[in-house]
């Protein structure tokens, strides 16, 4: 069975659970950072990263900043981006694949377009455990 490495990027700790809840009947190894900074770094010690959901919004860097910071040593990770921010989804979807999001999501979301936009993404169906 394959096991899918997800990298939550979330200052908000109630969120990071949040996904891991949702993701909780799946074949799933995570890894989390809380801000954009830590994110990067992730990435970089952990090059085998399946798909990475990004926070819009944190302290020390963005999840902006982190993507476009991601992009410039992996060009092929997914990277979701997520919002609770005012922001119009238009301009956050504009802004997202600017700097080389994949996706964006603005929360709160469905559940079953969570799990759909990620093995969009991934291109295969989670394995359940």
């Amino acid at each position: 069975m394959k096991t899918t490495k997800i990298l939550i990027v979330e200052d908000n700790f109630i969120n990071t659970k949040l996904y891991q809840a949702y993701l909780n009947n799946f074949q799933i190894e995570f890894i989390t950072a809380e801000n954009g900074l830590e994110g990067m770094n992730k990435v970089k010690n952990n090059p085998d990263t399946d798909l990475i959901i990004m926070n819009y919004m944190m302290p020390v860097m963005d999840g902006m900043e982190a993507t476009r910071k991601i992009r410039e040593f992996n060009k092929t990770v997914p990277v979701i981006m997520t919002s609770a921010a005012i922001v119009s989804s238009s301009d956050l979807m504009k802004k997202s694949e600017e700097v080389g999001c994949n996706d964006y999501l603005t929360v709160p979301f469905r559940l079953t377009q969570f799990l759909q936009k990620i093995e969009d993404h991934l291109g295969y169906q989670l394995t359940k455990k």
